[in-house]
């Protein structure tokens, strides 16, 4: 079921409605990953001041050909729909040298990006760390001081880099969303805070 079908009345028939239980899940998900912030909280992290556009330097790759997973021929422009990608971006040499929406998307279409989250921040500490701007060896309390409390007291940047930091969790226990909250805190903000205040020096 195309995005465009879903949540497209009020209130919209039951087939049609994303909720909690369901926006993770094809269809739902169609409409739930371009539209989090309308089913959870979610907050917005501001651009720098000293942003720059990427340039384009696009061509055309869609008939480039390889195996898929179970090793029939294809196409990229074949695989982008087959596997209802909505965005598919790439760069090369800082430019743009391809770029792909479907599924209503285009350039500006808030999107979730899951763990792609880790590789941004993984990008980023190596740029830092190629400017000697940051050594991973460093405590994550020497640059946020603020996260002394918590489990992140004893790990180093290359702790978070590696996702080797270990937090104590019972996920039988009565106070399970409390758990989950305080793990979400524990990083969330300050990690970005920690990340905006290296790439301003």
């Amino acid at each position: 079921m195309p995005a465009d079908d879903l949540m497209d009345d009020f209130p919209p028939a039951p087939d049609r409605l994303v909720t909690l239980s369901n926006w993770r899940k094809a269809p739902f998900s169609a409409w739930g990953f371009r539209n989090v912030r309308r089913l959870i909280p979610t907050a917005d992290i501001a651009a720098g001041g000293d942003t720059a556009g990427l340039e384009m330097s696009l061509e055309e790759i869609g008939h480039v050909g390889f195996a898929d997973h179970d090793g029939h021929p294809t196409t990229l422009r074949q695989a982008l729909r087959a596997t209802r990608t909505d965005a598919f971006v790439v760069l090369r040499r800082g430019r743009i040298a391809a770029e792909w929406y479907d599924n209503g998307m285009d350039a500006t279409t808030p999107h979730i990006v899951f763990s792609v989250s880790k590789s941004i921040c993984g990008t980023l500490g190596g740029i830092l760390t190629g400017r000697g701007l940051l050594d991973p060896d460093d405590r994550v309390i020497d640059y946020v001081p603020e996260l002394a409390p918590s489990v992140y007291a004893g790990c180093t940047i290359r702790h978070l880099l590696d996702m080797a930091v270990g937090i104590a969790f019972n996920g039988r226990t009565a106070d399970r969303s409390a758990q989950l909250s305080r793990v979400a805190k524990a990083g969330r903000a300050e990690a970005w805070r920690f990340v905006s205040l290296r790439l301003d020096q």
